[in-house]
């Protein structure tokens, strides 16, 4: 007996890929439900900046220039992802990474989660207590006031800007596949990785000789300026751009992953599979990311002397 097109269509659907990442996103949702619920009942949403810990009234005002840029600059992002909803008819890919990338914020606290940290930040920076302490197994620095979470950059409300990022280098990949269209998926990806590295390490090391922050433990022959605090990591910056960001923009490409098979379930519950898998997608990369990180730690040594004390207080 031949099975029926709405049979085959639901049989379809069961096992879809969006329900899969969908799954994974509502089981990431209600994780970081938990630690950021305990957090605010412990009192941690307490906004805060340190005016005192600018070196100069030249830096005060460039770091709330910093801040103010990021806010409109995602404002904008927001308003042409919700502009193209509205011609789509439907959750387009960008919207569900935007909603998975700031539902990845929660994450910053886990680069810091041994006692051996990855960065350290700008105390009059907008910041907050961090959530570290309410993840099971978190360490956190040895001095309790550099355990903090900043609200605008460089974490905080920079997780989904990591959105226009990827409009950049998805536009230079795309440039690039119409100059070489015999190119495949696998050169393709390399170029977008390092076009991610040269920008993303750019802003960096812009932002950390403007004094945002620092990294606290790194591999010295795998850094620019190992001898001085504001040395970088390149394998940060790899990470950040092979593991982090060149999937988002190799995704968007041509019909993502993710998505198959939300077609085949309506559109009202095609909208909310649609946000819960780009949230399981991209806290799936925030987590890669995090992982190399840790690894790192394992070989990394201390950061040179002579950091700033507004970033390290210890």
């Amino acid at each position: 007996m031949t099975a029926s097109p709405r049979t085959k269509a639901r049989n379809r659907a069961a096992v879809a890929p969006v329900r899969w990442w969908a799954g994974a996103g509502a089981a990431i949702l209600a994780v970081q439900a938990i630690i950021l619920g305990r957090w605010v009942a412990g009192g941690g949403w307490r906004m805060a900046f340190d005016p005192d810990a600018a070196t100069s009234g030249q830096q005060t005002v460039a770091l709330w220039t910093l801040q103010a840029a990021v806010l409109a600059t995602l404002g904008i992002a927001a308003y042409v992802v919700i502009r193209g909803c509205r011609t789509a008819g439907e959750v387009t890919y960008d919207a569900a990474l935007l909603t998975g990338l700031f539902c990845s914020i929660w994450s910053s606290a886990t680069w810091n989660y041994f006692s051996r940290q990855v960065c350290h930040y700008h105390h009059s920076l907008v910041h907050v207590p961090s959530w570290g302490p309410y993840i099971p197994g978190w360490h956190g620095a040895d001095n309790p006031a550099d355990n903090i979470e900043t609200v605008i950059f460089p974490g905080g409300l920079t997780f989904p800007l990591l959105l226009v990022f990827t409009w950049l280098v998805w536009w230079t990949t795309q440039r690039i596949s119409h100059w070489r269209p015999q190119w495949g998926r696998i050169r393709l990806t390399a170029v977008a990785g390092l076009t991610a590295m040269l920008v993303l390490g750019t802003v960096e090391q812009l932002s950390i000789l403007l004094g945002t922050y620092m990294y606290i433990n790194t591999i010295d022959v795998l850094s620019l300026w190992p001898d001085h605090w504001y040395h970088l990591p390149l394998t940060e910056v790899f990470s950040f751009a092979f593991l982090w960001l060149t999937p988002f923009v190799m995704a968007r490409r041509r019909d993502p992953f993710f998505f198959r098979g939300s077609g085949d379930l309506g559109k009202q519950h095609s909208s909310a599979f649609r946000l819960l898998a780009g949230i399981g997608f991209a806290n799936a990369a925030s987590t890669a990311h995090m992982l190399f990180l840790w690894c790192t730690l394992l070989i990394s040594g201390p950061a040179p002397a002579g950091a700033p004390g507004s970033i390290v207080t210890g």
